[in-house]
């Protein structure tokens, strides 16, 4: 009896139940991502208590980060996504506010990550992606509506989705702050009676070409408080008098 006594009290001294679950929370945040990932094997407590703070997901082709363990290799520059351990991933991950899927040597991708990504990351703020031309309807509404409304961020790397479909998928996202678009047409951000789509969007980079007619009247709807980038030639557009400054070099 006092041998059991002695055992409880020195497991009680060794759970983390003794920090509380906030506190434990705390602590495990500070683990990389890589070593949450060893929890798996223990109880779905102390697991939940390992991811229930993690934010953050970057997926590279960097060597060593966690993000190229879901990364399988397809040609000598050319990664894809591992479709069950990326999902496998993103089910821990509940959390996540903020998702990159590196653009420039990861596939595009595909309507069925996309699904993933709408199922389990209700809480998104920041995703940055490249997008595959062939995204089925159903996969963007979807997207769109799980993960729009919370939405502040999005980037749209060397994406050749139709204007359609981008303008289907900001059609959900009316807290959207910023927007980063391959190519840019201004029915992305306009709605059926020529107003804002995105009546809070602050900023707006391109990465291909520009035109003044565009943007002149993008100023004009935003009453010259979006600030347009060119990533290419970084050049910061601030409203249309600024702007045909800077392109005649006057």
């Amino acid at each position: 009896m006092v041998t059991e006594d002695i055992d409880n009290q020195w497991q009680s001294k060794m759970s983390f139940s003794r920090f509380g679950d906030e506190l434990s929370e705390l602590i495990l945040d500070y683990l990389a991502i890589e070593e949450k990932f060893r929890f798996e094997c223990l109880s779905k407590q102390i697991q939940k208590s390992v991811f229930q703070r993690h934010k953050v997901l970057r997926i590279t082709t960097k060597d060593k980060s966690f993000g190229h363990k879901l990364l399988t290799k397809i040609t000598n520059f050319e990664y894809r996504l591992k479709t069950e351990e990326f999902e496998k991933c993103l089910k821990k991950l509940k959390n996540l506010s903020e998702l990159e899927i590196e653009p420039v040597y990861i596939e595009y991708v595909r309507s069925l990550h996309l699904d993933i990504v709408a199922k389990n990351c209700l809480h998104l703020k920041k995703f940055s992606v490249a997008l595959h031309d062939y995204l089925s309807y159903g996969s963007i509404r979807y997207f769109g509506r799980k993960c729009g409304p919370k939405l502040e961020e999005l980037s749209l790397h060397w994406s050749y989705i139709s204007t359609e479909d981008i303008r289907d998928l900001l059609s959900f996202t009316p807290n959207l702050v910023s927007l980063h678009v391959f190519n840019f047409d201004i029915r992305f951000i306009l709605g059926e009676n020529n107003d804002k789509l995105l009546p809070n969007l602050r900023k707006l980079s391109i990465d291909g070409s520009l035109r003044i007619e565009e943007l002149s009247k993008l100023q004009d709807i935003y009453n010259n408080r979006l600030q347009v980038f060119n990533t290419l030639e970084n050049i910061v557009y601030i409203d249309s008098d600024e702007l045909i400054l800077l392109i005649s070099g006057l």
